[in-house]
């Protein structure tokens, strides 16, 4: 069964599954500050090297070596294009990061590295998860492929996740959980690992609550999640 992940529309199964979700975070309430802190998908020095000339020059090389791998294969949706990605789901309420790298590396790999460990490695905190320009170098090292952080503003999402795709790369985005599906106005990792016809994006979403499928949106829905916390996504 292939489930639509539909924004602002109740179906059935959905607004099940939401009316009783799982916390992406430790605490249950939080104030504004808390809640301000934990919309920063990236962290200031970050945020400073990643609009940088160099680093902008060398992500536009890497997406114009992608474009020959950019064209959209899936015509029908019974030919929709996924990656059979294993589903871990995040084994606390702030490893939502580890949780997705934990699935690309091991997708990409073979190998199985703990979440905790991950962690670690990524410098994640339970008062703000993880930092996504912490946990890009991390998750290109242990998978050997050149995943970098990207940009919705600076590249749009959509061909470069068809791109990956096609190469059989998962992809990870950064996004908005409650623009994305109705959760808490908080920042969420979730794995895109596949595409559709008429532009459509699969995902699997780490948060247990939601583990119960697959799940697509169209690619304006997730870009529009995506730019709700920042913008940012590895690939």
């Amino acid at each position: 069964m292939k489930n639509r992940y539909k924004m602002f529309c109740a179906l059935s199964v959905a607004a099940t599954i939401l009316s009783s979700p799982v916390s992406l975070y430790a605490e249950e309430t939080e104030t504004d500050e808390q809640q301000e802190v934990r919309m920063n998908s990236i962290s200031p020095e970050g945020e400073k090297e990643f609009w940088s000339e160099e680093n902008i020059a060398k992500l536009n090389r890497k997406i114009e070596s992608m474009k020959p791998l950019a064209n959209e294969t899936a015509t029908t949706r019974a030919g929709d294009k996924i990656l059979n990605v294993p589903k871990y789901t995040q084994e606390n309420g702030y490893y939502c990061i580890p949780a997705c790298a934990q699935i690309v590396i091991q997708y990409v790999r073979g190998i199985k590295y703990s979440q905790s460990d991950l962690a670690a490695s990524m410098g994640t905190n339970p008062s703000y998860g993880t930092y996504v320009d912490r946990a890009a170098p991390v998750i290109a090292q242990l998978t050997g492929a050149s995943y970098e952080l990207g940009n919705n503003s600076q590249s749009y999402f959509y061909p470069n996740m068809v791109a990956d795709i096609n190469a059989n790369y998962p992809v990870i985005y950064s996004v908005n959980s409650s623009v994305l599906n109705g959760g808490p106005n908080v920042g969420h990792g979730v794995v895109g690992i596949g595409y559709g016809n008429g532009q459509t994006t699969w995902f699997w979403d780490v948060n247990p609550s939601m583990a119960v499928d697959i799940w697509y949106c169209s690619a304006g829905e997730m870009s529009s999640a995506l730019n709700a916390n920042g913008g940012y996504y590895i690939f």
